[in-house]
């Protein structure tokens, strides 16, 4: 007890005092905020839309200001399609309605006049607030206008107001009825921050490894017990508290402190048994990054793990954070009949690597130092942990993350439908509904729905209700209740879109049928049975698929952490030595070698990869060099800076992996960047990940030319120039340290 005992107050003492541990053990906290401070509008409000009234009606008045009044949309008026197509291009709106002439005129004589949405549906998120919001303003005006038109055929005004709005859908979201993306995401990337943070503290928790240490387990035992008291205290408080706070449902108080205490177990052990086996601690740190980095976009956290390909999504379940996310249901009170086996899980990555750490490893070595006299491109070979990051990083990433998003989509979504009665209504109705695309329908009683729901089995349930075949019969209005989980919002999104699709078309016939039995002949029936049609027209992004989103943007993400942990890890262990650090010229010559290097792969992703994947866009090489050029050179001049300042290769990658997630973040493609606060956004615009992903995006999927691009190129040469001063700063300060 005397060796745990002092040893945890050295891990103690060394983390007050150690500035790099110190580092560490806040690094996941702040970036935890920084994500969490992205989602704080909780809503999506205020996107701007342009207009296009070619009309100028009363009809197209009302239309424009009752758009204009839904609190997502902000309206800007265009006076042509041109210019509007322009504004796409240029990044200044997400969606465009245009309103054809003679709108007004068609309604008024009773025919069907179309009004169109142009949807900026490379992102998922902002798409599918604009499609809801114009289909509802649309939907509410179309039934005002069926009602007078169904009442002049002799219609009575009840049966009329029922009749235009027949069929309806009812949503009823569990666990989260608001959608709210902050109340989302707040429990799972908590979870994944503190896994990485202490897996990397576990790696390095005896400072003279195994054969330095007298009894090496005991101090081990006795090193960790800070760390879990710091995090397993900070967890308990933040699912007990802030959890509940945000609206999330109040966790069971002792199975939360047992969790929680798991977890910091499980990761601290991970860490010590990965870097007991390993010769270096710089190994070891990017052994558990290429662990942990994934494990949030693998578990179906964003993105449905039974969407992805059979391996991955055999692979993810067996992830210790997707453990974790399980037995959090059950801590909760959700139902899941795999919250057993995340308990199971989450205690399995406890006992493993403690049998592991009684198993006698072997001798460590230190590596041998590389000297600069050899060139950057032979020290990058020889030295591990370059190797690894700037020559394997790049490939391996890249066919990751392809695999991960090559089926981009959720196709045939499993929906239970309950009440099914065998009646000539219901049928009609259940074959529609497996007929769409994205709808697979699987028919149970209430009971047995639940529990499929429950095990996963389904992701929703369609109740028919028992006066169905009657208020049909009777032109009655009828109410569809469709539940649905909300804790994945891409698979209700499409499941709720889909269902409302269907019950509209049925109800359009149904008003057919009316106006028909009426003796209007069967074309002008149609035509007055939807005054007004969405036609809707996805741009950038035909199939709407969650990979064609995502795949772009991703692959430079990883281009541009890796030549910014990359150079910043290269330049960092260079800092502590005055002879690597002497000359200047060495400095620039890295940076120009690995911005070369990284921009070839990221015109191999954009040309090659994504070509590969068949993401729908246009390759242009100049476009891509003019920003890619810039952004590379701002991000290797922020990276060179980083690693003067902080000095060590590997205190600079532990603390930069952690800047990954909140990039992304920030960069806007997650969360709308008019959903920011400010002072986030400006903080964002200092990122120069995110102009470069943001005007290739515009480049490859809008055929943005130059000088809709010469903002983002301006931006990035701005950032580019500040961190070359700000590179030059921290080099003359290292210099200025090292000769004293």
């Amino acid at each position: 007890m005397g060796i745990i005992r002092a040893s945890a107050w050295v891990e103690l003492k060394r983390i007050a005092q150690e500035k790099p541990r110190l580092l560490l053990l806040l690094a996941p906290l702040l970036a935890f905020s920084v994500c969490l401070l992205v989602y704080s509008a909780r809503v999506v409000r205020e996107l701007p839309v342009g207009l296009v009234d070619y009309d100028m009606s009363t009809q197209s008045r009302n239309l424009m200001r009752s758009l204009d009044a839904t609190p997502q949309m902000k309206i800007a008026s265009f006076p042509d399609e041109a210019s509007l197509r322009k504004a796409f291009q240029q990044g200044r709106i997400r969606a465009g309605v245009l309103i054809p002439e003679g709108t007004g005129r068609t309604v008024r004589e009773g025919g069907s006049a179309h009004v169109v949405i142009w949807r900026d549906a490379s992102n998922p998120i902002t798409s599918t607030q604009m499609y809801t919001a114009t289909a509802t303003v649309v939907g509410q005006e179309t039934a005002r206008l069926e009602v007078g038109r169904l009442m002049l055929a002799g219609v009575p005004y009840q049966q009329a107001l029922d009749l235009s709005l027949i069929l309806r859908t009812d949503s009823r979201p569990l666990n989260n009825p608001f959608f709210d993306y902050l109340r989302n995401m707040a429990p799972g990337l908590f979870a994944m921050f503190v896994q990485m943070g202490l897996m990397l503290a576990g790696g390095n928790l005896l400072p003279r490894h195994w054969t330095g240490s007298r009894c090496p387990r005991r101090e081990l035992l006795g090193r960790a017990i800070p760390w879990m008291l710091v995090f397993g205290v900070i967890g308990c408080a933040f699912y007990s508290w802030f959890i509940p706070a945000l609206g999330g449902s109040i966790p069971h108080p002792f199975k939360t402190s047992v969790l929680m205490l798991l977890l910091t177990a499980a990761s601290l052990a991970c860490g010590a048994a990965v870097g007991k086996f390993l010769e270096s601690s710089v190994q070891t740190a990017q052994i558990l990054l290429a662990f942990n980095t994934p494990a949030f976009v693998i578990s179906g956290y964003s993105f449905p793990e039974w969407a992805m390909p059979a391996l991955v999504e055999s692979i993810t379940r067996f992830f210790p954070f997707s453990f974790f996310m399980d037995a959090y249901r059950d801590v909760v009170g959700d139902l899941s009949t795999r919250a057993l086996m995340g308990w199971l899980g989450v205690v399995a990555y406890l006992v493993i690597p403690l049998i592991l750490l009684l198993v006698r490893g072997r001798k460590f070595t230190p590596p041998t130092p590389v000297s600069m006299r050899m060139g950057e491109l032979i020290r990058t070979i020889r030295e591990p942990g370059l190797m690894l990051l700037v020559l394997i990083a790049p490939i391996s990433y890249m066919v990751l993350y392809g695999y991960i998003y090559m089926v981009k989509e959720e196709r045939e979504i499993p929906l239970a439908v309950v009440g099914y009665w065998n009646t000539a209504e219901t049928r009609t109705l259940v074959r529609s509904l497996d007929a769409h695309s994205r709808i697979r329908v699987v028919m149970a009683d209430a009971s047995d729905a639940r529990s499929m729901l429950e095990q996963g089995d389904v992701r929703g349930i369609l109740t028919i209700p028992s006066d169905y075949n009657e208020r049909l019969r009777l032109r009655r209005s009828i109410l569809l209740p469709v539940m649905v989980p909300a804790n994945r919002f891409l698979p209700v999104s499409d499941l709720q879109r889909a269902v409302t699709d269907v019950t509209s078309a049925l109800s359009s016939e149904m008003r057919v049928d009316v106006f028909m039995s009426r003796g209007v002949n069967p074309q002008a029936a149609r035509e007055r049975s939807e005054p007004l049609v969405l036609e809707d027209r996805a741009l950038f992004n035909p199939g709407e698929t969650y990979g064609d989103f995502i795949l772009p943007g991703l692959g430079v993400l990883i281009m541009h952490q890796l030549l910014f942990v990359s150079i910043a890890f290269a330049t960092g262990s260079a800092a502590r030595r005055a002879k690597e650090i002497a000359d200047l010229g060495k400095l620039k010559r890295r940076g120009i070698l690995y911005v070369m290097w990284f921009s070839f792969w990221i015109l191999v992703w954009m040309r090659v990869g994504l070509s590969c994947l068949s993401v729908p866009g246009q390759f242009h090489l100049v476009s891509a060099l003019a920003l890619a050029i810039p952004g590379l050179l701002a991000a290797a001049g922020l990276g060179i800076a980083v690693g003067l300042f902080l000095r060590g290769g590997q205190v600079v990658m532990q603390l930069l992996a952690f800047s990954t997630y909140p990039f992304f973040f920030l960069s806007g493609m997650s969360w709308p960047r008019e959903a920011f606060m400010p002072w986030l956004n400006h903080l964002g615009d200092l990122i120069p990940y995110r102009p470069l992903a943001t005007g290739l995006g515009r480049s490859f999927r809008m055929d943005a030319n130059l000088c809709d691009l010469r903002p983002e190129i301006i931006h990035l040469w701005i950032l580019a120039f500040a961190y070359a001063i700000l590179a030059c700063i921290a080099y003359w300060m290292t210099r200025r340290r090292l000769s004293r």
